[in-house]
């Protein structure tokens, strides 16, 4: 056999090595992200995430006046334990299933804070509006990497302020929602 076509087959085997490899890892990597999800833990092939709410999941405020002060602020927690060096992503969304109030004339900040110094949370939130009536509103996506137990910690408060253009036919009507943790790839 020629050096020409030794070096060939030298450079295939390489190559069909790496094709390899990728493939097994995108299949890993894959197979880690998919799981099951349930109100407070999403299950992952290679890791759990928890979402733990102080004083329950629920969001709900009524017969608020306006205010610079917010009505409710709702402290939660996503603790990641991942057994892999793969991104164990998640996504945060405000599932808000009922709004009386006029549109934008409620807001809601969103504080972020990496306690556990590991991955990314989802980057905090000033003074977002919320349109009347049920919606989704996608808050935005965190991670962890090789966790064990490590927590990001959240503060969700919702804001009737002074300046609503409709603030006196506001008073008095009613809003009600939850946060939602999804996996995400």
């Amino acid at each position: 056999m020629s050096k020409v076509s030794r070096s060939i087959l030298s450079i295939s085997v390489v190559t069909l090595l790496v094709i390899a490899i990728l493939g097994v890892s995108y299949a890993f990597f894959t197979a880690n992200l998919s799981g099951n999800e349930t109100a407070s833990t999403l299950i992952v092939t290679g890791g759990r995430m928890q979402i733990a709410f102080s004083g329950g999941n629920s969001i709900e405020i009524n017969n608020v006046y306006p205010r610079d002060d917010a009505w409710t602020t709702k402290t939660f927690t996503v603790k990641g334990t991942n057994t892999t060096d793969a991104n164990m992503n998640y996504k945060l969304t405000l599932v808000v299933e009922e709004n009386s109030f006029s549109d934008d004339a409620l807001s809601f900040s969103l504080t972020s804070y990496n306690s556990g110094n590991n991955g990314s949370p989802v980057s905090s939130i000033a003074n977002r509006t919320i349109k009347s009536g049920a919606s989704n509103i996608e808050l935005g996506n965190g991670h962890f990497v090789n966790a064990n137990e490590k927590i990001h910690t959240y503060g969700l408060s919702i804001f009737f302020f002074s300046t609503s253009a409709n603030q006196n036919n506001d008073q008095n009507k009613y809003f009600s929602s939850h946060v939602e943790i999804e996996g995400v790839q």
